[in-house]
């Protein structure tokens, strides 16, 4: 199976469960190691790293030495862009660890009004208005 087809990329919270720590495996639905490697990394194993970028859209760069910041912000929004969450406002809410950012979550306020506090804080701290365009 591929990597591609897992609903698991789909998902907003699964982008900081990527992207946050250094060591992933991943398993099939029987829980047998995916591929059967040895590797104790996934992300270490061309094969599959290859497949992570492929299945996420996300540059192998980042998904071996992801650090929270704004660089590179819009990208990591468009990381973002097609992913989906069960709640509308965590489509902001689910990136606040992605920027590092500490702001209040207000279960409850529009999507577009969460969004809208994300974006405004980032360019806040980073200046870059091409955020505007993801």
């Amino acid at each position: 199976g591929s990597l591609g087809n897992s609903e698991w990329f789909r998902r907003g919270w699964t982008l900081q469960e990527l992207l946050a720590p250094r060591t992933v495996l991943f398993y099939t639905q029987n829980w047998s190691l995916y591929k059967n490697l040895t590797s104790l990394n996934h992300k270490t194993d061309i094969a599959v790293l290859e497949e992570l970028e492929g299945a996420s859209g996300i540059e192998s760069r980042f998904l071996t030495r992801f650090s929270p910041g704004m660089d590179d912000a819009r990208s990591r929004l468009q990381w973002a862009s097609s992913r989906r969450t069960t709640r509308p406002e965590d489509v902001a809410y689910s990136l606040f660890g992605i920027f590092n950012l500490h702001l209040p979550v207000l279960y409850g306020e529009l999507a577009e009004k969460a969004l809208g506090r994300l974006l405004a804080e980032i360019i806040s701290q980073s200046g870059d208005i091409s955020v505007l365009d993801w």
